[in-house]
């Protein structure tokens, strides 16, 4: 039987905790995590690795995460992957940044593990 190759992901997000949620929760799974602690370590790291999928939190220091994403979504390397986005914040105002950067998902902060995976699932199999 050969082995599922793992898909890269990258994670930004500046709370150890949340990222190590999110290493629990895919354990099991066939991806191989990679973490950036703020935006611009985020952006450098995705240009680099090229990962499959990008997961990034919203409320980080330096840049938050729609300006990141609107840079990765232009970038011309990073342009086609799909990047889920973390907040906690569900502002009206984060709804307009949000259709400005374009990610493929939001997912609410807190969120299920079994919601995150079932994502991850659906967008590692495009």
């Amino acid at each position: 039987m050969i082995p599922e190759k793992k898909k890269k992901l990258l994670v930004i997000d500046d709370e150890s905790h949340i990222v190590d949620l999110i290493k629990v929760s895919l354990e099991n799974e066939p991806y191989e995590i990679f973490r950036a602690k703020n935006g611009s370590e985020g952006i450098n790291m995705a240009n680099q690795l090229l990962p499959d999928l990008i997961l990034l939190d919203v409320q980080m220091p330096e840049m938050n995460g729609y300006e990141v994403c609107s840079a990765l979504k232009t970038g011309g390397k990073t342009k086609g992957i799909p990047i889920l986005i973390l907040s906690g914040q569900n502002h009206p105002s984060n709804k307009e940044k949000e259709s400005q950067c374009k990610p493929d998902v939001f997912i609410a902060k807190p969120f299920s593990p079994i919601k995150l995976l079932t994502i991850l699932r659906e967008y590692a199999e495009r």
